[in-house]
């Protein structure tokens, strides 16, 4: 776990947009939505929304979860070379910064409402933000943000583990945030399509934990680093996209001058 600083946003409010929406149904439309939601073990409200939010997204370019993740694997293997990766990451992280003050209104929205956070409440946010349950990893109510971010990569040419220790000890003087381990997985891609080798396992991946506009220069830094070590032990470097999260309670206490945590994953 890393703790880093996180920038301030301006939330712009819409004034012909309060939240609440009136609508006059078909008695047998809204029969059919009651026992939908009695179904699904959501409240009507949030059954609606979830509608409602689905139907939105299919005509908008959001970044929801799984646009996300898909942004992430065309970036892992359409990107020619690192300026071409870093300037995509670049494009993706725009897109994920324009959304958090949405995202944070929604969920002090929801706060203040005392809206359950369900699961099927996060998967509807999920259509528009790249966010997912917090509940079965960190045991957080408030959903997880993923934020884009790139991982370095050093891949043995033949059978054995590179040295985690030496590599610890050469990344660290020159960047303090890195969560440094043996396995290389892209966990953007599905599990059925991963790649799962040998390699893969003897991989050492160094993530980097650090504000979007410090990531390529920390990357290159840590990169330049390891070049000496990485040809004495016939390894291959490479730059990879990944993302971190981001539990959004944090982007709610930032409010309150606190720090965010940041997580590799």
């Amino acid at each position: 776990m890393q703790e880093i600083k996180e920038r301030r946003f301006k939330m712009t409010t819409n004034n012909r947009a309060s939240g609440n929406i009136k609508l006059r149904l078909p008695v047998s439309l809204h029969q059919a939505l009651v026992e939908q939601a009695d179904y699904e073990n959501v409240s009507l409200n949030q059954l609606c929304l979830m509608y409602l939010s689905a139907a939105v997204t299919r005509g908008h370019v959001g970044v929801g979860t799984e646009k996300f993740n898909q942004r992430l694997e065309h970036i892992r293997y359409n990107s020619k070379d690192e300026q071409e990766l870093f300037s995509e990451l670049r494009r993706l992280n725009s897109d994920v910064e324009a959304l958090k003050p949405a995202l944070i209104q929604e969920l002090k929205n929801a706060i203040e409402n005392k809206k359950r956070i369900t699961k099927e409440y996060v998967d509807c946010l999920g259509d528009i933000y790249p966010v997912y349950s917090g509940r079965t990893v960190l045991k957080e109510e408030l959903p997880i943000l993923k934020v884009p971010s790139a991982k370095i990569v050093l891949e043995p040419n033949k059978k054995g583990y590179p040295d985690l220790r030496k590599i610890e000890e050469l990344v660290t003087d020159i960047c303090k945030d890195v969560y440094i381990a043996y396995g290389d997985f892209d966990y953007f891609i599905p599990l059925e399509e991963r790649p799962n080798s040998d390699l893969n396992h003897q991989s050492v991946v160094i993530n980097v934990c650090c504000e979007f506009h410090d990531l390529e220069k920390n990357v290159e830094d840590i990169k330049e680093a390891l070049c000496e070590y990485a040809e004495q032990n016939a390894l291959k470097i490479r730059i990879r996209p990944c993302y971190l999260i981001v539990p959004t309670k944090n982007l709610l206490n930032m409010e309150d001058n606190e720090n965010s945590d940041t997580y590799y994953e």
